[in-house]
């Protein structure tokens, strides 16, 4: 194949996707292409879709109009590495995430308790550790919450400082705050690709281009972050970072970095383990002090940002409560429902079996770390996703986006693919959420509660299987 072909051919699948945007998405999701709002304890995907067997063709449609060129790119990518490869994959990154920045936040409604938030803090003056959104029930957006009303929030104090520059650029308007707020999650989306090329160029130069192709072109990330405006992509920003630095020689301020992850979503301490123990194999004795020095920063940081939220033991109450909610995830499917569970002995059996499985498996990924940054990323990927598969039983599709940001690191590898399958598999999930009546003719929760994992975690799982345990498994 001519030098020019793969380049012309990614450019070609980089058009087709952004029109797969303009002409299928934003026809659908445009801000400016419908009226109203959806009635309260109503979806968005379901408000604009409608319902039943036509809304799931629609939505499967618009998974198709975007993901068949996104692997088009993916693949064409692969062969076109050199400058003018990179400098296309990251323009339209840029230029497709502008495309979802115009699109109403359909996912998911989180993106209105991230503004009611930030007018919490910055506007009332309360700690949003303490005080829930019904605390200012007068406030003019206050009737575009849907839900989690009276529950206040489980973020890290770093998210609700964040979210400042969004609430002031918003105002009191609705559409003004929605595009400020996916400005915030945009614009690190857009750092999280830059690092990501940053990263690559490091490790495997030649396959910078595929890197950011896998993250910044995929369809799941763009509706998650630029769309819905999810808050993960920030979270994984600074395990970016801190992946980045533990490639230089200023590795303990790696720790930093990721504390400053921690503090907008605490998953992101999973990863500690993995940094520490990757060190210690890298640089032997030699690290031990510095990697004190960096381990106490992080908790420094950490404490330090806490200090002005801090309301005693209830500050941790928001973190508590999560422990007994399960949706969409394994550990549903194994308990036949999605609820607030109860605290009985079969559920204490089946989080507990859960945990030693992920607690044995974590230690299999520890025990096969080499001292190379590609097992460094290869065992950041496997945690996520054994994360996201054992440890996360309230699961949502946006959550894919912690192992993919690792997983893009190695693109042409088993470990992205997984991840890009995953991304795949998450959509599908939306018919299940939204649709689960229509899809599995069943009017209780145990049809969803045992289809939706089936549809969305056992492809990836059956391929982590096959190359992570069998005898094709990456181990150097």
């Amino acid at each position: 194949m001519p030098r020019r072909a793969p380049l012309i051919g990614l450019a070609a699948s980089g058009a087709a996707l952004e029109c797969a945007l303009i002409w299928g998405w934003l026809r659908v999701f445009s801000l400016a292409g419908h009226s109203g709002f959806p009635a309260n304890n109503q979806d968005g995907l379901p408000w604009l879709l409608g319902s039943g067997s036509h809304a799931i063709n629609h939505w499967l449609f618009l998974l198709g109009l975007a993901f068949l060129p996104y692997l088009a790119a993916l693949a064409l990518a692969a062969r076109a590495d050199g400058r003018a490869g990179l400098i296309l994959a990251l323009l339209g990154s840029a230029l497709l995430g502008a495309t979802m920045l115009w699109s109403f936040p359909a996912g998911a409604m989180d993106i209105f308790n991230n503004i009611m938030v930030g007018r919490l803090l910055w506007l009332y003056h309360l700690n949003p550790v303490t005080s829930a959104p019904s605390a200012i029930s007068g406030d003019t957006l206050y009737s575009y919450l849907h839900y989690w009303r009276t529950f206040r929030s489980s973020y890290g104090p770093l998210w609700f400082l964040l979210t400042g520059p969004a609430t002031l650029l918003g105002g009191n308007g609705l559409i003004r705050n929605i595009v400020a707020f996916k400005l915030l999650t945009l614009g690190f989306e857009l750092v999280s690709v830059a690092l990501i090329a940053q990263i690559v160029q490091r490790i495997a130069p030649r396959q910078t281009t595929a890197a950011v192709v896998c993250f910044g072109w995929n369809p799941l990330v763009l509706w998650e972050t630029a769309g819905n405006g999810h808050n993960d992509i920030v979270m994984m920003a600074f395990v970016l970072l801190a992946l980045l630095l533990l490639l230089t020689r200023r590795w303990p301020l790696a720790f930093a970095a990721l504390a400053c992850s921690v503090l907008i979503k605490y998953v992101s301490l999973v990863l500690l383990p993995v940094f520490v123990l990757w060190i210690l194999r890298r640089w032997g004795r030699a690290a031990l002090k510095p990697l004190a020095l960096g381990l106490a920063a992080m908790v420094a940081i950490i404490v330090i940002a806490y200090v002005p939220f801090w309301a005693g033991v209830r500050t941790l109450d928001p973190l508590r409560s999560q422990t007994s909610l399960v949706i969409f995830s394994p550990a549903g499917a194994l308990l036949g429902t999605w609820d607030e569970l109860a605290d009985t002995g079969f559920v204490f059996r089946v989080k507990a079996a859960l945990t030693i499985a992920f607690a044995a498996l974590y230690g299999i990924s520890l025990l096969r770390l080499r001292g190379t940054p590609v097992s460094l990323l290869r065992a950041g990927v496997e945690v996520m996703f054994l994360v996201l598969v054992l440890m996360t039983w309230w699961f949502w599709p946006w959550y894919i986006v912690w192992g993919l940001a690792l997983a893009a690191l190695l693109p042409l590898s088993s470990h992205g693919r997984l991840f890009v399958l995953f991304s795949m598999t998450a959509m599908l999930g939306y018919v299940s959420f939204y649709w689960g009546g229509a899809l599995w003719n069943w009017s209780t929760n145990y049809a969803a509660a045992l289809g939706t994992p089936l549809l969305v975690f056992l492809p990836p799982m059956l391929y982590a299987v096959l190359y992570f345990l069998g005898p094709t498994a990456e181990t150097t």
